[in-house]
């Protein structure tokens, strides 16, 4: 092979090293079951919601979460107040057909929802 240069013999092993390198992480990247007991970093790509992410990054995805959960709690409080303080300007006649208004309102929109669901019930026993 390299039988001519000086230092033949250790080019000949560092290429065979330099082989089973590949060979061996060949075999590290291939699934392997969890017979084996050997956890393969690319086995998960396929499901990339199941792969387990740095502490950090979770602990960032919750913090990011209760945030989000805090703002929309003060969101329905504001709207809550601005509605009961929009009430309370009002003179006694106006407070009283702004509730009539809103009951009907509901009421309205809880007929809608029921015509809605049973219309689209009938399509769905149509079509089944």
């Amino acid at each position: 092979m390299f039988m001519g240069t000086k230092n033949s013999g250790k080019i000949f092993i560092l290429m065979i090293l330099l082989l089973m390198a590949e060979g061996s992480s060949f075999c590290r990247d291939a699934a392997m079951g969890p017979i084996m007991g050997v956890k393969s970093n690319t086995s998960l790509s396929v499901f990339p919601a199941l792969q387990i992410k740095p502490k950090y990054l979770r602990k960032a995805g919750r913090e990011a979460a209760k945030l989000e959960r805090k703002k929309k709690k003060d969101y329905n409080k504001a709207i809550k107040e601005n509605l009961k303080r929009s009430m309370e300007i009002q003179t006694p006649e106006v407070r009283k057909r702004m509730k009539l208004n809103r009951k009907e309102a509901n009421r309205s929109a809880r007929e809608r929802q029921k015509q809605n669901k049973a219309r689209t019930k009938g399509a769905a026993r149509k079509f089944r």
